[in-house]
């Protein structure tokens, strides 16, 4: 299901952004959803009810509603698959509009007519559908379509080793696995104190190779593309050829200023 919902995902981002009305109708059809949902859970609940409208007219009324106030509060301007929290507050805000309105236009009606046009419960429930599903539907998109970004990006990142064990290398491992956007997939760190010791350990989770062997044989192996020089106590010379030694196996080398 994931990998066809990241088919739809690809095809949606080769479109681009879809058109504000567009995800208004989306929102109507989400809205129009939610009523019918409430309309059969409060007919089940209470199937002796006497009101003045009969469910077409009163869902009309709802709609329109709502209607106004996704386009007085934009709920529609928003970019679905970068929902954000002020999207959910526009939401939020036109739902709470929504039932002021809709609750204030029936205690009016009841008190010049002496009946009710909507049930009270019936307000409170079919606001709260709609709101949840709108909000809901915004997240499931974000998520299926950061789901798809962090594989498109899984795939092409360039798996590369850390030179270094210290507290330098642990910050730049960190920042780097921390970066949603980086475009290097870590696979471990380099002992550079040739110490053996260090094998059976794990820094981030990530396992340390010792440098017991030439730096090239250590990449291949462990299918690197490149490294990170992050060892500050590194010499000059010991650099120099480390740089050379892999780019005469055509590794790439990346250095963190000091």
């Amino acid at each position: 299901i994931i990998n066809g919902l990241s088919q739809l995902t690809l095809k949606a981002e080769k479109v681009g952004y879809l058109p504000r009305w567009i995800v208004f109708m989306m929102d109507v059809g989400i809205l129009i959803f939610a009523l019918v949902l409430k309309h059969f859970l409060i007919v089940n609940l209470n199937p002796n009810f006497d009101l003045y409208l009969d469910v077409y007219a009163r869902h009309c009324i709802v709609i329109m509603v709502n209607i106004f106030f996704f386009l007085f509060f934009r709920t529609y301007s928003g970019i679905i698959r970068h929902t954000t929290f002020i999207d959910g507050i526009r939401l939020l805000s036109a739902s709470l509009c929504s039932f002021g309105v809709l609750s204030a236009f029936d205690l009016l009606f009841e008190y010049y007519y002496s009946k009710h046009i909507f049930l009270f419960s019936s307000i409170i429930v079919g606001q709260v559908f709609a709101f949840l599903f709108l909000f809901l539907f915004r997240i499931f998109v974000k998520f299926i379509y950061e789901r798809y970004t962090a594989e498109k990006n899984l795939k092409t990142m360039e798996e590369v080793l850390i030179f270094g064990t210290d507290a330098n290398a642990v910050a730049v491992a960190n920042a780097l696995m921390a970066d949603p956007e980086s475009r290097f997939k870590i696979l471990g760190f380099l002992d550079n104190n040739n110490n053996r010791q260090n094998t059976s350990k794990l820094i981030l989770g990530l396992p340390i190779f010792s440098f017991y062997k030439r730096v090239p044989v250590i990449m291949r192996f462990v299918g690197a593309k490149g490294i990170i020089l992050a060892d500050n106590y590194l010499s000059v010379k010991s650099r120099t050829e480390l740089i050379d030694e892999c780019l005469d196996y055509n590794f790439k080398v990346y250095s963190v200023p000091s």
